[in-house]
């Protein structure tokens, strides 16, 4: 019984409405953002850890979402560019360093393209406050995020492909991973960039 149900399953087209296929499409992707949901809520930690940092150097927090956000962009661009590229055939497993050189390539220049726009930004609007070190800081950050995301962003679908698990979820994985190291590398460049007051 079991086995025809699956089989079933197996057979209805994604846009079918049955309350199985609903059922089995809720079950594969809540199990996921659960586990993410209760991963990312790790940044807590961080964020209490750095707790002076982030209340004695308020700029920090005001553009956390900014370099998180932009890590999770670049990741999920190199997350998809792996996933499309392995569904498609355009590249196997076996061509993961290849690949992974590339992108590592596209994500130096990227990285550094958007923290030089980052310093703008930031300086623009806090550096004749004496905020120097802190514009420092949050344009190596930047840097820092965006060019390890993009790294991680290629690496997880070839790493859950071999693991056997859907390469699918590399995107909302590298978008939690991104935010949570994010944090920390942020966190931890203000820390040691910024000079003690």
């Amino acid at each position: 019984n079991t086995h025809l149900q699956q089989s079933r399953r197996r057979a209805e087209p994604f846009t079918s409405l049955s309350s199985d296929s609903i059922i089995g499409t809720v079950w594969h992707r809540i199990s996921v953002l659960v586990s993410l949901l209760l991963l990312q809520s790790l940044s807590q930690f961080i964020l209490e850890r750095y707790e002076t940092l982030l209340s004695d150097h308020v700029i920090v927090p005001l553009f956390l979402t900014m370099l998180v956000g932009a890590g999770g962009n670049a990741g999920n661009q190199s997350a998809v560019r792996a996933i499309t590229g392995l569904v498609s055939g355009e590249f196997k497993a076996r061509d993961f360093w290849k690949v992974l050189r590339k992108e590592a390539i596209v994500g130096f220049v990227n990285a550094f393209i958007l923290a030089m726009i980052g310093f703008s930004r930031v300086y623009y609007f806090y550096g004749h406050r004496n905020l120097f070190y802190s514009t420092v800081a949050i344009t190596l950050s930047l840097f820092c995020i965006v060019f390890s995301s993009v790294v991680l962003g290629t690496s997880l679908p070839f790493l859950l492909g071999r693991l056997g698990y859907d390469r699918e979820h590399a995107a909302p994985v590298i978008q939690v991973a991104m935010d949570i190291t994010g944090v920390l590398i942020t966190c931890a460049m203000c820390t040691a960039v910024i000079p003690e007051s």
